[in-house]
């Protein structure tokens, strides 16, 4: 999902994406109350780790399945 997510970002979620494209735009790069920079990385890793395995599941078969 990962992959998926980093080579089209328009699949995250409207306000995930919104906060994507921020880090993209560098507006996180003196944030310090995370312990780290936000970068678009770490934007659709802490979306995925947020998942519930049910939610990563049914994402899966949406974005891979051809039988969705």
């Amino acid at each position: 999902m990962y992959e998926s997510f980093y080579e089209n970002p328009e699949q995250l979620p409207y306000r995930t994406r919104e906060l994507y494209n921020n880090a993209q735009k560098g507006f996180y790069s003196k944030r310090k109350d995370s312990g780290y920079i936000l970068i678009p990385e770490r934007v659709i890793c802490n979306y995925i780790a947020g998942m519930t395995d049910r939610y990563a599941l049914e994402n899966c078969k949406r974005m891979f399945s051809a039988n969705y």
